[in-house]
């Protein structure tokens, strides 16, 4: 994957890249022809130009934290039968990880607020290639910010280093964006209200769909619907006891719907949950991407951590997937180290070579 393009100039915090940074004004809307073949339509016939769904249509009411999770769970279930639809349309292929990559590049792409509609028609207008380096930015990008989680997620990353993508797969990733920014998904993961990305667990509902019955049946996976583990969190933890500096650990933790409901149970009662530790761990290497993913979607803090494999076989993968995230971090800070060397050093040579230049 490639980085050196997307370091910043020495601050603390990961560069936006300049692709992110140039959201040009939507254009309007070419006026459609008459007809179909560009024939004048005759004298007296009236015709309406067909209207599309748009790419972000808030809510014009705002709503409270329960009637939104209320429709979260509607939603949920559209935005996963649309996307698993535009694929198998678009005769994608079995390589799952590919929609589910695509979706989770859109929920990490670094916007919210205002820009949103602009991102959402500019997105749609760009090329096949163009739309493909972006999501491989984007990923770059959350590698600087969190390498473990990224690593952990990798698989949902890693068809991006195609050399040649195939016309066949450049379809299936337009047709998977275009599904999932018709279908409300960016009302959610990019509205910039607080709260508002946990009311969803987005990972889960695309792998679900996208999955077959007998691949999840052979795999024993079956994700916790979301009204039951917003039950169960609330049952099994009472605001008064919790206190920051806790540890939570999920075993069987899929794409981490239960820390989802726990977390909206936690900010509800006025928690933060940077305050605590988080540790999910999943056997199914793409639930753990998907978890991986959420993380950084739902902000669970530089405390919250992801682990593959078999919980009851090895107890110390808690313990295994903080020191893999101490490493990625030291390995990401040599690689920033190296490139600003490598910058400064290019630099100075630029200079150099004017500074002689102008001399002869």
């Amino acid at each position: 994957m490639r980085l050196l393009d997307l370091l910043g100039d020495g601050d603390d915090k990961p560069a936006v890249p300049d692709t992110f940074r140039r959201v040009p004004a939507p254009t309007p809307a070419p006026t459609p022809s008459p007809d179909e073949n560009g024939a004048p339509l005759l004298p007296g016939t009236l015709r309406t130009a067909p209207r599309e769904r748009p790419y972000f249509a808030p809510t014009p009411t705002p709503r409270t934290p329960e009637q939104r999770r209320r429709y979260a769970r509607r939603d949920g279930i559209t935005i996963g039968e649309r996307v698993c639809a535009a694929w198998n349309n678009a005769h994608g292929g079995t390589r799952i990880e590919i929609p589910v990559g695509v979706v989770a590049a859109l929920a990490l792409l670094p916007f919210e607020g205002p820009e949103v509609p602009r991102m959402a028609d500019w997105l749609m207008g760009l090329s096949d290639t163009e739309l493909w380096k972006l999501y491989e930015e984007t990923w770059a990008h959350r590698w600087i910010d969190r390498p473990d989680l990224v690593d952990r997620a990798s698989i949902l990353a890693t068809w991006l280093q195609d050399e040649e993508p195939d016309t066949t797969t450049l379809r299936g990733v337009r047709a998977v964006t275009k599904a999932a920014l018709t279908n409300g998904m960016l009302e959610y993961t990019h509205s910039g209200v607080p709260g508002m990305s946990t009311d969803i667990d987005l990972m889960s509902w695309v792998i679900t769909h996208l999955r077959s019955e007998g691949a999840r049946d052979g795999l024993g996976e079956y994700h916790t619907p979301p009204d039951v583990c917003d039950v169960m969190a609330r049952i099994s933890y009472h605001l008064q006891d919790v206190e920051p500096g806790q540890s939570f650990y999920d075993p069987a933790a899929g794409t981490g719907g239960m820390f989802r409901s726990l977390v909206n149970h936690l900010r509800d009662g006025g928690f933060n949950p940077h305050d605590f530790t988080w540790h999910l761990t999943d056997i199914d290497p793409l639930a753990a991407a998907g978890a991986a993913v959420n993380v950084l979607l739902w902000d669970l803090g530089p405390n919250a951590y992801v682990s593959c494999g078999d919980s009851l076989a090895d107890p110390e993968l808690p313990r295994k997937a903080m020191e893999h995230a101490a490493g990625a971090r030291a390995h990401r800070d040599n690689v920033i180290a190296t490139a600003r060397m490598i910058a400064a050093v290019g630099k100075a040579e630029r200079l150099m070579a004017r500074v002689t230049g102008e001399a002869a």
